[in-house]
């Protein structure tokens, strides 16, 4: 972001609040946490705020973001009483983004110092990408590169349609991207906790404006559980994503994808014409698209798991 197009210095004279807001909601990580926090504090873009939303950890967690929180005035810590689950963790920390962008960042994530600048090149430039996206290397514990390949989404050019369906069918890692704070009031996000929130979010974004893929930035993505099966992995976040109150109700927690995403195509700013158009185009992808998710919940709502 050169000088002539945008200046922080300048903007700092006008306003004391930052561009951009990191949303880091955490619990247990300490293993990786200073590694992402100095990750974040050494981009070369300087102008944002660090908020940490701590969901009551029981290990050294607390103690590093407080160290921290000493060492750089950018950082603000919240800590819940309780464990509330991580997906409402997610919704609440969103409450304190006063700014024009923000991002989440894992607590176990690492990312180039050009993360931020590169991606608000791009949206600074281009009123229409609600979301830039850099590309994705993943990292084990020790941080060497995995042999991994991943796809990615850059829908500017494509009509409503090709956007929700691109951002259907890719996979969701845009979510961790920069994000143009006034678009996601457009969609009347957040809606209540449910398993595919943030997917059907990337769906109500991508009727708002183009994602953005970034190539000259990296977000090094960590894989922590390399040898975890499908099903497994859908039974950690219904444990961890939400309480076991709302666990119990969402035994057909994917079968409530397809009506999020109509209610997403009914509130979304385009022409009627176009709704209807999705809602033929779209929903029967949507089964398609998690119909192994959607089985799998009726597996185990009758108590048999997949070998």
């Amino acid at each position: 972001m050169n000088n002539q197009s945008f200046s922080e210095e300048k903007r700092k004279m006008k306003s004391k609040a930052p561009l951009v807001s990191i949303c880091m909601p955490i619990f247990n990580e300490e293993k990786y946490l200073e590694q992402a926090l100095e990750s974040l504090l050494a981009q070369n873009f300087k102008d944002f705020e660090l908020i940490i939303s701590d969901n009551a950890s029981t290990d050294r967690t607390p103690e590093i973001c407080k160290l921290y929180l000493e060492k750089d005035n950018r950082i603000k810590y919240y800590r819940n009483e309780r464990n509330i689950y991580a997906l409402a963790n997610f919704i609440k920390i969103m409450q304190y983004v006063k700014t024009p962008y923000f991002m989440f960042a894992g607590g176990h994530d690492l990312w180039s110092d050009n993360y931020i600048r590169s991606c608000l090149e791009i949206m600074e430039k281009d009123l229409s990408v609600v979301i830039a996206t850099p590309r994705t290397v993943w990292i084990d514990e020790n941080n060497k590169e995995l042999d991994i390949k991943d796809s990615f989404i850059d829908t500017r050019g494509c009509g409503n349609v090709s956007r929700l369906i691109l951002s259907l069918k890719e996979n969701h890692h845009a979510i961790y991207g920069v994000i143009r704070s006034d678009a996601l009031k457009k969609i009347s996000w957040p809606r209540p906790q449910y398993i595919g929130t943030f997917l059907v979010m990337l769906g109500g974004l991508s009727l708002v404006g183009a994602f953005a893929h970034v190539l000259e930035a990296t977000w090094y993505r960590r894989k922590a559980r390399e040898d975890e099966t499908t099903d497994q992995r859908l039974e950690r976040y219904q444990r961890t994503l939400l309480p076991s109150g709302k666990y119990a109700k969402a035994k057909l927690s994917h079968w409530r994808i397809p009506y999020e995403y109509l209610i997403v195509i009914r509130r979304s700013p385009i022409p009627f014409k176009e709704k209807i158009a999705l809602i033929v185009t779209v929903i029967p992808a949507v089964f398609v698209q998690y119909g192994y998710n959607m089985f799998g919940d009726i597996r185990r709502l009758f108590g048999k798991r997949s070998q």
